[in-house]
């Protein structure tokens, strides 16, 4: 397990959720995506969330958990952590998401 990683304003979280979306054949829709939103929503400042799915990409079942930590309110710290060539691909998204 590996993991892709990147700081962003709690703003542009649901976009980035919403861009690695189509990487993820099942298991990550619109429930995962709110059940993340509420997770940073009910993270305090200088803490940790941690969400943990069962995924199926590229055709095989596979964990992704997410973790984030809110620095402060202008500021969180996200980790996705799964096999290495989803991590990459995320990776991806990011710095496009990103620029």
């Amino acid at each position: 397990m590996v993991d892709a990683s990147c700081n962003l304003e709690p703003t542009d979280f649901p976009k980035l959720l919403k861009n690695i979306r189509p990487l993820i054949d099942k298991g990550y829709a619109e429930a995962e995506i709110d059940a993340l939103q509420n997770l940073l929503d009910a993270t305090p400042v200088k803490g940790t969330g941690v969400k943990s799915f069962s995924i199926v990409y590229r055709g095989y079942s596979t964990p992704l958990r997410v973790e984030l930590k809110k620095d402060d309110v202008d500021e969180i710290e996200i980790w996705f952590i799964t096999v290495p060539q989803l991590a990459k691909d995320i990776q991806g998204e990011m710095k496009k998401f990103l620029r």
